[in-house]
């Protein structure tokens, strides 16, 4: 897993290097050369930002890790140590919770478009059509 964070970084740093110095020339000085792009390349504060970007880059792929495994492994620990699956009551607080926030949300129209569906799943005998009528 660091390998292939050290991998994106590496092409992180190159794709910075790269890109940065020779769009910024062609957006604020179209008119520059080659000796312009050199000289911004041995600029200091130019690769003092760079070193910025990079180890900010690196402190947020290595802190992501830490963290997805500061809350992966106790979890783990207590699904491992239950006699019963917690999913059904999480799964019945989740639908719960989406349904209100959808209701809230969208308002009247969720109801409507509900019954809607209801009434062409169950469509009502031709009698009972002629009474609500």
């Amino acid at each position: 897993m660091k390998r292939w964070a050290f991998v994106v970084l590496g092409l992180y740093l190159l794709i910075l290097v790269v890109l940065t110095v020779p769009v910024t020339l062609l957006a604020f000085a179209p008119k520059a050369n080659v000796k312009d792009v050199v000289e911004c390349y041995g600029y200091l504060p130019y690769w003092l930002w760079v070193g910025v970007m990079v180890l900010g880059q690196a402190a947020l792929m290595l802190r992501g890790s830490i963290i997805e495994l500061l809350i992966a492994v106790p979890t783990h620990i207590v699904s491992r140590s239950r006699d019963y699956c917690g999913g059904g009551f999480m799964t019945f607080i989740g639908l719960t919770l989406g349904i209100s926030v959808m209701l809230f949300s969208y308002g009247p129209a969720v109801f409507f478009s509900y019954v809607d569906r209801w009434r062409r799943l169950h469509p009502a005998p031709a009698g009972e059509m002629e009474q609500l009528a």
